[in-house]
């Protein structure tokens, strides 16, 4: 999984979190992986594993920002995830 991070502002976080479901409608805790939280542009990889016995048929991305600090307290940063099988 690669997460790409192109804009940021000050003074913020952002946390990635991938999610199984075995129906595509509840989303059970703990993610199967999560990046750190990130504060600045860049790019980060991260293997991700699945367990044998999953039950994830499944799978999605969920981001958490926090922003804190002077000016206006809307979080903006513009990224992107890719998933993709290693042989």
């Amino acid at each position: 999984m690669t997460l790409g991070i192109t804009a940021v502002v000050e003074q913020e976080s952002l946390e990635l979190l991938l999610e199984g479901s075995p129906d595509g409608t509840t989303w059970p805790s703990p993610p199967l992986a999560s990046f750190p939280q990130k504060f600045y542009v860049g790019t980060s990889a991260l293997i991700v594993t699945l367990p044998p016995e999953t039950t994830a048929r499944f799978l999605r991305v969920r981001w958490v920002v926090n922003r804190w600090g002077r000016g206006s307290l809307e979080p903006r940063f513009g990224l992107y995830v890719v998933l993709e099988p290693i042989s």
